[in-house]
């Protein structure tokens, strides 16, 4: 079954909880597994990358093929399309573009495979990357992306499917995910943006 996955540990169990409920009902409705998983997972890294650990299990829970879409615990599901159909047949990856370039690892659409696999697997082994701070796991990422040869399988999806463009914007259609990534903000500010869109959007 294909699956969407979530983790958190720490104050950012806090957002977990503002989706989890709304995230599960949709999973049930779609005919998604969903996994939402608290606590640490590895110790070696900041808790930020277990998110890699929390997708590799995922993944090798799951025969080829199958889809497991990320989202960061600051992110909500806001419209109600299916997340699969923003992968497109023929790519194994799938992930928004971003301001300056990077490909945003808030959310991420990866196609079960050795490939995609090792790309997880890599990330998480070779771990930060200089000059960014410990508990940035997106450029390392997008090296790997690049290094494992993944560019030609990877979609550039629209911004619809991971919208963070502004704080001060409300997700409206045909936005479909609204993420808060700013590695800025205190959690107690993700959490009162995050609550007050989920209150808007209390029914898909």
């Amino acid at each position: 079954m294909d699956c969407l996955v979530q983790h958190a540990s720490g104050d950012h169990i806090r957002l977990l909880d503002i989706g989890r409920d709304r995230h599960a009902e949709y999973a049930k409705r779609h005919g998604l597994g969903y996994r939402a998983t608290t606590g640490r997972k590895g110790a070696r890294l900041h808790a930020m990358w277990d998110k890699e650990l929390a997708i590799l299990d995922a993944l090798h829970e799951r025969a080829d093929g199958a889809i497991v879409v990320w989202l960061d615990a600051d992110c909500l599901i806001v419209g109600d399309e299916d997340l699969r159909t923003a992968l497109p047949d023929g790519m194994d990856v799938g992930m928004v573009r971003n301001t300056w370039g990077h490909l945003n690892a808030g959310a991420i659409w990866l196609r079960n495979s050795v490939a995609t696999r090792a790309l997880i697997s890599a990330v998480y082994a070779r771990g930060p990357m200089p000059p960014y701070g410990l508990n940035e796991d997106q450029p390392r990422l997008n090296s790997e992306l690049r290094y494992a040869g993944l560019l030609a399988k990877t979609a550039i999806l629209d911004s619809r499917w991971n919208d963070y463009a502004s704080s001060a914007s409300r997700p409206t259609p045909p936005t479909q995910v609204r993420g808060w990534h700013n590695l800025g903000w205190s959690v107690a500010t993700k959490a009162g943006l995050m609550g007050r869109v989920a209150d808007k959007f209390s029914t898909l």
